[in-house]
């Protein structure tokens, strides 16, 4: 849930993109993909890929949209590409971040015919991160992906009941509902989103599911969200990274949950 994540020293992000398969195009959509993230850090090539049957083993590849669509033609479209360069200790002292660059993904349920796709990067502005999100979102017709900053542990703790860190009563006292994790089981239907984060990208789907947006409903929502050329949306919940210790945030938050009733899956009260 947290895609701006804090890991000794160094800061970095993990976005998961959902992804429709659609296999006829999906090669070329996670081909575009990986352009956009090449053009974002110029210089760093999407050039090897990760072995799956020989973990720490990596493939030079020479032609990538071939060697996705060999990918997409396996079972699980497993596939992990990077710049070769790695995130490691340095004999027992601090991590060290080289700038590694990594794009990858796989199906966790295939009736629903959704791809997982993560891009992993090293930390940079919020600002281009935005932007990142969006040209990946629109590259690879994502069907949605949301990103929340490090410091919001306790939100994921209450709102999926987990022991990363102390849940917070409070905010579901405040009106954040809990939540059930379908990372790897799945939503109800492949254009519902698990969680809200600070920056959203809903495909035209997605938006029509979630019915967004509703002028009446969703004012709240508005101010800082903006369409993609794709058609997507961008759903900016605040103008400043979400921050669940203020009040302020905890009331966006808990007001843009209220009003749209069908993100996430929301387990009856009687069962915490």
């Amino acid at each position: 849930m947290l895609s701006r994540i804090q890991m000794a020293n160094i800061s970095r992000y993990f976005v998961t993109f959902k992804v429709p398969v659609q296999r006829d195009t999906l090669a070329d959509r996670l081909a575009a993909a990986c352009d956009v993230v090449e053009r974002a850090f110029p210089g760093q090539k999407l050039c090897l890929a990760s072995s799956y049957k020989e973990p720490g083993t990596d493939i030079p590849v020479s032609d990538r949209r071939k060697y996705l669509a060999q990918r997409a033609r396996t079972k699980m479209h497993w596939f992990h590409l990077h710049n070769g360069k790695s995130v490691r200790g340095r004999g027992g002292g601090p991590m060290f971040d080289d700038g590694r660059v990594a794009l990858g993904g796989r199906i966790h349920r295939h009736d629903l015919g959704l791809l997982s796709m993560t891009v992993d990067f090293p930390d940079a502005p919020w600002t281009f991160c935005e932007k990142l999100l969006v040209e990946i979102g629109d590259a690879s017709a994502a069907s949605h992906a949301a990103v929340v900053p490090d410091g919001n542990e306790a939100l994921r703790a209450t709102q999926f009941d987990t022991s990363t860190a102390q849940p917070d009563p409070t905010l579901l006292e405040r009106g954040i509902p809990r939540l059930t994790d379908f990372t790897y089981t799945g939503p109800a239907v492949p254009t519902q989103p698990m969680y809200l984060g600070w920056l959203n990208y809903w495909s035209a789907a997605t938006c029509t599911f979630l019915g967004f947006p509703d002028e009446a409903r969703h004012a709240a929502l508005t101010p800082h969200s903006y369409r993609t050329p794709a058609g997507a949306w961008l759903v900016k919940l605040t103008a400043e990274p979400l921050d669940t210790r203020r009040s302020d945030h905890i009331d966006v938050l808990a007001t843009a949950y209220r009003a749209l009733p069908r993100l996430g899956l929301r387990p009856a009260p009687d069962n915490f």
